[in-house]
């Protein structure tokens, strides 16, 4: 009984793994997210139903679109895309390359219509590590330009270094070949060369196998006959093992033949692969997350994982966190440039003070020293009484005291003609003075008894009665000259 079961187990293990060997999930293609499309494959010949598949993601089922792969539906292998790779080295330098050249011009002839085809050129790699030197960005069917361009570019010097990356060329030819998108299933790589790989890459023949059947891109070659009797040797493996074709050649003639005989080769109509696409809508966030999905198939499970994308940014969101700081840092330093500005302008008018007050004093003393020594006499019997500055103003005199500003071009006399008068830079004051080094409220004059007083506010640059500084109020006389800061006032009656 135990041996029953036993072999009961094993059918069934057995069984199990075979069945376990009849799905997968090949890619994950999120690129029109939220649209998720899952690309399974199920043995040849199969034909499924959308019926037999669910996705479940999250632990929900999700509806999905049911379809056959592109390239095991659309592509009935009647076109091929050939890409023609010369080799333009010092080994090739002069008739190789020409004959080269020539060779392919004409077998571009025998194209069939509909056949994309593309051409380029290697030697050296350039300076950006790049082997290949392509005549067209794309694959095309303007074979006009690609002849045009073959004449006109592909060129080489004489090099004694006789550099040529031979098997790196080749690796990006398939590399480009793999990457783009809506070409014929058939591809085929013609490379024209002779075959010695004198170059620093590590890329070497078996690298370019390797690559060559994962894509399932057949290398034919065509070796230029040199003195190195070593040198095909790599190419007959590289097209033996790519299902590609060799042959050595010297003459125009031969190469000529060789380039039209691969051309010209029938293309293989390719087997269904058994590819099939399952397209569902994911209801997950663009978080720039890995989220897991799940595809089931005749009872069997398994699951793939894909990226959503980043969601997309504003310019402050995405650069923000580097623009706020340099506006901050820019704001800043205007700031403090301008505040720089004017501490400078006050400490150069501050400076100007003593200067000025030197100006000051010396003119007053030449002012005296001008005026004539006036002699006492005896006071007349009917002189009249002195000037009594209240009845000047108010009681009906012919003048009304003032003061005469100055400071810089701003000249201007007030006439004193209120009790109290304020005096300052600020636009509120009844005498306004235009000057940086005048306080916003630098002094006030008013009238008591008849008399004039000035008094100082506690101003930044100071009140001066010619060159004394006065401190509260300082009664002020005819002819007196009143400093603030760099502005020049007289009283006069």
């Amino acid at each position: 009984m135990r041996i029953i079961l036993l072999f009961w187990f094993l059918l069934s293990f057995v069984g199990f793994q075979a069945q376990s060997q009849s799905f997968t999930i090949k890619s994950t293609d999120a690129s029109a997210f939220p649209v998720i499309r899952s690309t399974v494959q199920v043995p040849a010949g199969t034909s499924p139903k959308s019926s037999e598949f669910k996705v479940v993601e999250e632990g929900k089922e999700l509806n999905f679109d049911f379809s056959q792969a592109p390239d095991s539906a659309s592509d009935t292998g009647k076109n091929k895309a050939i890409f023609l790779l010369m080799e333009a080295s010092g080994f090739t330098y002069g008739t190789a390359l020409n004959n080269f050249k020539q060779a392919t011009i004409e077998a571009l002839s025998g194209l069939r219509t509909g056949d994309k085809v593309n051409v380029a050129y290697f030697g050296k790699a350039n300076k950006s590590n790049k082997a290949l030197n392509m005549l067209s960005a794309e694959f095309t069917s303007d074979i006009t330009t690609l002849k045009n361009e073959i004449t006109s570019k592909v060129t080489t010097s004489r090099d004694t270094t006789y550099a040529a990356d031979v098997y790196k060329a080749i690796y990006e030819a398939l590399d480009y070949m793999a990457e783009k998108q809506n070409l014929p299933q058939n591809k085929q790589l013609i490379v024209l060369s002779a075959a010695i790989n004198n170059s620093r890459s590590p890329i070497k023949a078996d690298d370019c196998i390797e690559k060559s059947q994962r894509l399932k891109i057949p290398v034919y070659t065509i070796t230029y006959k040199t003195g190195n009797r070593y040198a095909p040797d790599n190419f007959v493996r590289l097209s033996d093992r790519t299902n590609g074709e060799t042959t050595l050649a010297k003459t125009l003639s031969e190469i000529r033949t060789a380039s039209r005989d691969f051309i010209s080769l029938p293309p293989t109509k390719p087997a269904s692969s058994g590819d099939y696409v399952l397209a569902f809508t994911t209801s997950n966030p663009k978080n720039g997350r890995m989220f897991q999905y799940e595809v089931r198939y005749k009872g069997q499970r398994q699951a793939a994982t894909y990226k959503a994308p980043e969601a997309e940014k504003g310019f402050l969101s995405g650069y923000g966190v580097y623009v706020v700081p340099i506006i901050l840092v820019l704001a800043g330093g205007m700031g403090w440039l301008v505040y720089q500005a004017r501490q400078k302008k006050v400490a150069d008018e501050s400076s100007k003070i003593p200067e000025q007050e030197a100006r000051f004093r010396e003119a007053e003393i030449k002012e005296r020293q001008a005026q004539p020594e006036v002699k006492p006499v005896s006071k007349p019997i009917n002189q009249a009484p002195p000037k009594d500055l209240k009845r000047t103003m108010v009681a009906g005199g012919i003048a009304t005291p003032a003061i005469q500003v100055t400071a810089g071009t701003f000249a201007q006399n007030f006439a004193l003609d209120r009790p109290l008068l304020s005096i300052g830079r600020a636009a509120g004051n009844d005498i306004v003075i235009p000057e940086a080094t005048v306080s916003g409220k630098h002094a006030t004059i008013t009238q008591e008894g008849g008399q004039f007083y000035i008094t100082d506010l506690g101003s930044t640059n100071g009140t001066f009665i010619h060159t004394t500084r006065i401190q509260g109020k300082h009664l002020l006389k005819p002819g007196d000259t009143i400093r603030m800061g760099t502005a020049q006032a007289k009283f006069v009656v």
